[in-house]
């Protein structure tokens, strides 16, 4: 008995059928008697939703201000879906340096954002190491990024959209000391 379903790209729950024999019986076009079974429920179907979820991180630019050891700043970005799930969906995410230094501009990181059925939106924090240090001149950015990629097996990332640049921008006091 062969059952074929339709396909779709919907995002959707688990759906289910049940599967009845009629009664009934007909031979093969050969003449060859086909099998009768009992009429009755044969058991029900599942068939198993399995459309990507996609996700995003945002915002893909940022800046933010270095601090002091005392006031050093963070890096705040949102993971989304970009529509809600039938079930539970889990997106891993970690930093990479660029020109800034891991442990001493920012800290490392990374994690699972877990979206229970439902949720659309995870906030994630990477930590920004403040210093009191001119870093150079002219004051350029220093750069790390935070990439996204699929920890669960219904769902993907948008297309374009997996990696946020996060620029630190030095916040020091330069000074100029002219002798006479």
């Amino acid at each position: 008995l062969l059952v074929f379903i339709v396909g779709d790209n919907d995002p959707e729950a688990d759906e289910t059928f049940e599967l009845f024999l009629a009664p009934g019986q007909q031979d093969w076009p050969d003449g060859s008697p086909r099998i009768v079974m009992t009429p009755g429920a044969l058991g029900t179907i599942t068939i198993r939703d399995d459309d990507p979820i996609p996700a995003q991180i945002v915002p893909v630019e940022q800046t933010v201000i270095e601090g002091d050891p005392a006031t050093a700043g963070q890096a705040q970005l949102t993971i989304q879906l970009l529509r809600a799930s039938f079930s539970e969906v889990t997106v891993h995410w970690q930093t990479a340096a660029g020109t800034a230094i891991e442990g001493s501009d920012f800290t490392a990181a990374s994690g699972d954002a877990v979206f229970a059925v439902g949720e659309t939106s995870k906030v994630i924090t990477v930590a920004i190491t403040g210093d009191t240090i001119v870093d150079r001149w002219p004051a350029d950015a220093e750069t790390f990024s935070v990439s996204i990629s699929p920890g669960s097996n219904n769902m993907a990332i948008a297309n374009g959209l997996g990696v946020a640049n996060i620029s630190i921008q030095d916040d020091d006091s330069r000074e100029i000391v002219v002798a006479d």
